[in-house]
């Protein structure tokens, strides 16, 4: 209600303005009974005792959980205790592979025996950069075995990381492994064994698995890891390669060339033309082949890789069999190719020469 005189705003009750005096319409105080301010008592007293049980009932439970952990804890301590002094008598295995971690030097010798790791150990830690073996799974998909490494790159720029040198119960062999990985972060990575470079390689177990990383700033190489081994198998022994039955193809600083045979699949009708390369020198090669003609046909093949020092490997021309019926390739008589070789560390050509050879 609004004063008619001064345009004060009135309270409910009141029978004048208190401003300037003026009597307040009968409708505001008429017919009103003012009720006296409720008080609201509060409830504490009511919930005390809720409050007192509810502590009560918890200060119970923390005292009977601490008392049925002190039990358990004393129990299972001896336990433990029992099983370490156990163990503690029984002879322990001789190690096979150290399991220190390792910081990379730049002025060790290249050349240096690789360091065989357990599961779990770093393999590189330097400047920032670490890379930990986690153990590897037998079987997985389309690959023979796997092998989980852990890459942090705890720098200030960001890496580039892929495989250096791979090779498989001493093959040299494909991989398809690389991780971009930004500063201050880490990956967990796998590097899958393929199937089909166990097949051409004629690997029917894996065994051991030794590789080195590269590490990339860009488009700038920082650094190889050391060499290291993972054996898959306590069992393993290395596979002695018969060449007696091989044909020479070329020799040049310790890198020899074999044409070792064809072999062809009934079911498909496929044909595999082989060759053998032996890397006997003390540095790793990068080799390809290009030009590959059989009986004049040309066939597209992509045959490029590395062969690390004291390793192997069989290179494969493959020919599907639409293209051996296309051609006629029943029974092949001549392979050309042009063989490429060259020096990885220095990129110094060793070979670069074309090649004819009587299947």
């Amino acid at each position: 209600m609004i004063c008619r005189k001064c345009g004060a705003q009135l309270n409910r009750g009141v029978k004048e303005c208190p401003l300037c005096g003026e009597p307040a319409p009968k409708e505001n105080y008429e017919g009103i009974t003012v009720q006296p301010p409720q008080i609201v008592k509060p409830k504490k007293k009511k919930n005390t005792a809720s409050v007192k049980n509810n502590a009560l009932w918890f200060v119970a439970g923390v005292l009977c959980a601490s008392l049925i952990f002190t039990l358990i804890w004393q129990a299972t301590g001896t336990k433990i205790k029992k099983s370490d002094s156990s163990m503690q008598s029984r002879p322990q295995k001789e190690e096979i592979s150290k399991t220190e971690d390792y910081t990379y030097n730049d002025d060790e010798d290249d050349n240096e025996e690789p360091i065989s790791h357990e599961e779990n150990t770093a393999i590189f830690d330097s400047d920032g950069i670490k890379i930990t073996y986690m153990g590897f799974e037998a079987e997985k998909g389309y690959s023979e075995p796997a092998l989980y490494f852990c890459i942090e790159n705890n720098t200030q720029k960001d890496i580039y990381i892929d495989i250096d040198t791979l090779t498989v119960n001493g093959f040299a062999v494909s991989d398809y492994f690389s991780e971009d990985l930004s500063a201050g972060n880490k990956a967990n990575c796998t590097l899958d064994i393929h199937s089909y470079n166990t097949e051409v390689n004629n690997i029917k177990s894996v065994g051991e698995v030794k590789l080195s990383f590269g590490i990339y700033d860009g488009y700038e190489k920082i650094c190889s890891t050391p060499a290291f081994t993972a054996a898959l198998d306590e069992n393993y022994v290395p596979e002695l390669i018969d060449r007696s039955e091989f044909s020479p193809i070329a020799e040049n600083n310790g890198v020899s060339l074999y044409y070792s045979g064809m072999e062809s699949d009934e079911d498909t009708g496929s044909i595999s033309l082989k060759l053998y390369l032996e890397n006997n020198s003390d540095k790793a090669v990068r080799f390809s082949l290009s030009d590959v003609y059989v009986d004049n046909f040309k066939i597209s093949t992509y045959d490029i890789g590395k062969c690390p020092s004291d390793s192997r490997t069989f290179i494969e021309i493959y020919i599907s069999a639409d293209d051996a019926k296309l051609n006629g390739f029943s029974s092949p008589q001549k392979l050309v190719f042009n063989f490429y070789c060259s020096d990885d560390d220095r990129n110094e050509m060793i070979e670069n020469k074309d090649y004819t050879v009587q299947i």
